[in-house]
């Protein structure tokens, strides 16, 4: 098992969770995130709020979200009750 995942995602949504542009990739990163015992989400705020094709990973299985954002920042609130927010 791994103990800590880092990934990324072309597009994050509050509801869905993530998604990439194509099924391969969100195949890969379920996958991965099955072995993993934390999950750290790095995407940059362009990202938040927008879908993509693939549904990649859920909410209940990330841990932690980090963006450039100050965790302060108002477009981080709809995800502060899904994960931590660094």
């Amino acid at each position: 098992l791994l103990s800590r995942l880092f990934i990324s995602a072309a597009a994050v949504d509050p509801l869905l969770g993530t998604s990439e542009t194509c099924l391969e990739e969100a195949e890969v990163k379920r996958a991965l995130v099955a072995m993993a015992g934390e999950v750290i989400l790095a995407v940059d705020a362009s990202k938040l709020g927008t879908r993509a094709v693939a549904v990649g990973v859920e909410w209940d299985k990330v841990t932690t979200l980090v963006t450039e954002l100050d965790p302060s920042d108002a477009r981080l609130d709809p995800y502060r009750t899904l994960v931590k927010i660094l």
